[in-house]
């Protein structure tokens, strides 16, 4: 997208709708702030906190294995030590605190947008509680036009069901999912929810909890709504953490999906129909991957239940770095779990999802190719990925054969790198 296009979408789309629908400046924040658990705050009706069980100690990658020297060579020479700082964090699982969560009833409270910003009576935003503010660069930001059109008014409590990225399938499942535990733990009684039903696993997932599409009020981007009581659940820090993963294995894993006998599977996830962190030799990867009697799933295709099923009955999931590996908390404890990743966007999400399930974590690296953005200050970027394929089918088999003769740890990539910059 060109600098110009999104500046017309983010810019001169909104105020032209607001022409055209008519809009006023009484609507629009004209303050904001974040809430806390110690808030004291007028418009608040009731303010609750949903005590964390501290997170258990993580265990780092069972292994590491790929291509490790290019791996210390593009630590060496593009990582700022704060970068080498985070990245260490991320392959090591670092322990986090987690601070309460907060579940706030707002008195005549509005929202607005699909990703739901919070409005309190005083017109002020709270953006700690909401998924845009004022600077979010997306399309058709209602925050940026100076005026805002007159909400439509329900009565009863209406909760909140999303945030930044409810488009994401792993946002969706562990940020906003569990949002729902939150509110039952809290005892509020809610009529309907405020939530976006555009895409697909939104939609599955709703009719999966028994959510009515009477109990729905549909966001949009141009949703805008005022009601009696406006609730909504925020997890303070915004980090992955255990409650959320159980959370949502809880919500969306029924019952029933375990009884049934399956065969257990081996499976390779896809990622040729997304837009980046393709694998760019995928078809060399799977014929390599066919040898230990893998299968490939493109998960666009499937439902939430079928996903759901099919990742229970996994023994071993080899992906790259993406949302489909959310799904991996479905998986039976003991399932090894090979995530595919390049230097540039190494993450601990999937990692701490392992921890929490029981799972055998292994990080196979790749060679980034086309790559979109990194910043070495973070050492967070994005890329598409060239796997080796002699060195992953080397990888697998030392796995499925048990032997670590061949693999490396994350203390042989950091310690070494670090002592490389020392000297």
């Amino acid at each position: 997208m060109s600098k110009l296009t999104r500046y017309i979408q983010s810019r001169v789309q909104p105020l032209f709708a607001a022409y055209l629908f008519g809009a006023d400046e009484k609507y629009h924040p004209t303050d904001e702030y974040c809430l806390t658990a110690e808030s004291q705050v007028d418009s608040v009706g009731k303010l609750l906190t949903q005590s964390l069980l501290p997170e258990a100690p993580m265990s780092e990658p069972k292994s590491l294995s790929g291509s490790i020297s290019e791996f210390r060579q593009f630590l060496q020479r593009e990582l700022l030590p704060s970068g080498l700082l985070q990245l260490d964090c991320e392959l090591r699982c670092a322990a986090r605190d987690n601070p309460p969560a907060i579940v706030a009833e707002f008195e005549n409270g509005r929202v607005l947008h699909s990703r739901g910003a919070v409005i309190d009576r005083c017109n002020r935003l709270v953006w700690n509680m909401s998924g845009i503010n004022k600077q979010s660069d997306i399309p058709g930001n209602p925050l940026s036009r100076g005026k805002l059109s007159a909400p439509k008014k329900y009565s009863g409590t209406l909760a909140l069901l999303t945030g930044s990225s409810p488009q994401n399938v792993f946002h969706w499942y562990m940020d906003i999912l569990p949002m729902l535990s939150l509110y039952e733990a809290s005892g509020v009684k809610i009529d309907r929810y405020y939530v976006p039903t555009k895409y697909r696993h939104q939609r599955e997932s709703l009719e999966r909890l028994g959510i009515a599409g009477d109990r729905i009020v549909h966001a949009t981007g141009e949703t805008h709504v005022e009601c009696e009581n406006l609730v909504t659940a925020s997890f303070e820090g915004g980090k992955l953490n255990r409650y959320r993963v159980e959370a949502a294995r809880a919500l969306l894993q029924t019952p029933s999906d375990g009884l049934e006998s399956r065969t257990p599977k081996r499976i390779y996830v896809s990622r040729r129909k997304a837009r980046v962190r393709r694998v760019e030799n995928e078809e060399n990867v799977f014929q390599t991957l066919k040898k230990f009697g893998f299968q490939r799933y493109c998960l666009e295709d499937m439902s939430i239940a079928d996903q759901v099923k099919l990742f229970e009955s996994a023994t071993m999931v080899i992906a790259p770095h993406g949302a489909g590996l959310t799904n991996t908390c479905f998986c039976a404890p003991g399932t090894v779990v090979m995530e595919l990743n390049t230097p540039v966007r190494i993450s601990s999400l999937f990692l701490r999802i392992a921890n929490v399930c029981g799972l055998e974590y292994h990080l196979h690296i790749a060679k980034p190719c086309k790559i979109k953005h990194f910043d070495p200050e973070t050492a967070l970027g994005d890329s598409n990925l060239l796997v080796e394929e002699s060195s992953l089918e080397q990888a697998v088999r030392s796995i499925l054969n048990g032997s670590r003769n061949s693999l490396y740890s994350c203390s042989d990539l950091i310690e070494g790198t670090a002592m490389r910059w020392a000297s």
